[in-house]
Order: C-alpha cells, then sequence, then structure tokens
C-alpha cells in the first residue's frame, strides 16, 4: 500500500488570529505568533496509524510506503520512514500544491 503525504504548511494559521484565511498573509500571521497546525495534526495523525498497525489488532500483512514531499510539505512531520518525492520551497504558495 501506497500513502502520498502533502502537507500545506499554512492551512490553519490564520483562525485563531480572526484573518479568515491565511492565503498570502502566512508570514504576517507567522509574526503575530501564529503556530503551525496541519503539520503537528498529520504528525498526531501518523504517530497513531503506526502504533495502531504495530499492535495486536492489526490482521493484515500490508506494510504502507509512505511518500512525500521533505521539508514543510510533508517530511518534516513524518514519524516514520518515507520515501522523498520532492524538496519543498522554504515558502508555499497556493501553487505549490495544484
Amino acid at each position: 500500500m501506497r500513502i502520498g503525504i502533502v502537507v500545506n504548511p499554512d492551512a490553519g494559521l490564520g483562525g485563531r488570529l480572526g484573518f479568515k484565511g491565511s492565503d498570502g498573509r502566512a508570514k504576517e500571521a507567522r509574526d503575530a505568533g501564529a503556530q503551525d497546525r496541519a503539520g503537528p495534526r498529520i504528525n498526531q495523525c501518523l504517530t497513531k496509524f503506526f502504533k495502531l498497525l504495530n499492535s495486536s489488532l492489526n490482521r493484515s500483512d500490508v506494510l504502507p510506503e509512505l511518500y512525500a514531499w521533505e521539508g514543510r510539505m510533508g517530511g518534516d512531520w513524518i514519524p516514520n520512514d518515507y520515501h522523498i518525492v520532492g524538496t519543498s520551497p522554504p515558502t508555499t504558495s497556493a501553487n505549490d500544491t495544484t
């Protein structure tokens, strides 16, 4: 099984600041104290997923292979080994996920 991971590192940044979206405002949101939300959430999800896979509840022989961008769009948040499909730039825009 192959699973592709793409994280929008700016998702949810503006919510707590009342920005009603952070498109084009990620730097402003971070400067105002916003912290990454999407990355930590995918990390939490994958940590629980792999814990479940390694438990007695898993009766399958299937082990997933993760594929992700290196950096904030994936690899920074993945707690296990993964295949690198590319490197994300330090800042991203909507064009990076289309």
